[in-house]
C-alpha cells in the first residue's frame, strides 16, 4: 500500500495537479479485496460519486 502511495504520489506531483506537500493520504487504509472487474467498478463509484461532493476524475492518455 505505501508502495502505490508513493507511486501516485509521484504522479500527480509530476503532473503538477496540486502541490508537492499536500497530505494525501491517510496513514493507514481500509483494505479492499478487489478480485473481480465489478468490485474494481463499484470501489471506483464510490471513491468519485459517495464521498460528498462529486470528485473530479481524470483520464490517462500518457499511456
Amino acid at each position: 500500500m505505501n508502495d502505490l502511495k508513493s507511486y501516485a504520489s509521484r504522479c500527480l506531483n509530476r503532473v503538477g495537479l496540486d502541490e508537492p506537500a499536500r497530505k494525501r493520504w491517510a496513514r493507514h487504509g481500509s483494505t479492499r479485496w478487489l478480485w473481480k472487474p465489478e468490485d474494481v467498478s463499484a470501489a471506483i463509484r464510490y471513491v468519485i460519486d459517495d464521498q460528498g461532493d462529486r470528485m473530479a476524475a481524470f483520464e490517462n492518455t500518457a499511456i
